[in-house]
C-alpha cells in the first residue's frame, strides 16, 4: 500500500507532462479513472512530441 501511494503522485505528474508534450491538456489524465479512458491516454503517450512551442513551453530536447 505504501508503494502504491509513493508511485501514484510521480505517475500522474509524468502522465500530465507527457500529455503537454503532445499538445494536450493535463486534465485528460482524468480519463484514466474510467476503464475505457486508458486507450486514448496510451495512444497519446506513444505519439511523437509536437515540434513547435505550445502554451506549456518549448518542445523537449531543445535549448533556448
Amino acid at each position: 500500500m505504501i508503494y502504491f501511494f509513493a508511485y501514484l503522485c510521480p505517475s500522474i505528474a509524468l502522465g500530465v507532462r507527457r500529455l503537454h508534450d503532445v499538445g494536450r491538456n493535463g486534465k485528460w489524465m482524468w480519463l484514466v479513472l474510467t476503464g475505457i479512458g486508458v486507450i486514448p491516454i496510451l495512444y497519446w503517450a506513444v505519439q511523437p512530441s509536437s515540434p513547435e512551442t505550445n502554451e506549456w513551453g518549448p518542445p523537449p530536447g531543445t535549448t533556448t
